[in-house]
């Protein structure tokens, strides 16, 4: 696969995740995961972290907080070389 492919299928794998893609988009998506193995196991790492975020109780409402939180989170991904 070509690594400009694959930044645009996981740059989509959010919107896959959230249900936000177009039947058209997922079947697109779908067949490149088919055939990519790395974009796979990203997929599938990301779907196993938004599945643990989404299990967590809210533990802030205020904007400074949820920002604390991302930044948190992106710097996870970040360490395990999961995001760019």
């Amino acid at each position: 696969m070509s690594e400009g492919a694959c930044e645009e299928v996981r740059g989509r794998l959010s919107e896959s995740i959230d249900g936000q893609l177009s039947p058209a988009e997922e079947t697109a998506l779908a067949s490149h995961l088919a055939a990519c193995a790395a974009c796979r196991a990203f997929a599938e790492e990301l779907r196993r972290a938004v599945e643990a975020c989404r299990r967590l109780p809210l533990p802030c409402a205020d904007d400074e907080c949820l920002k604390r939180a991302v930044a948190a989170a992106r710097a996870e991904l970040l360490r395990r070389g999961l995001l760019r």
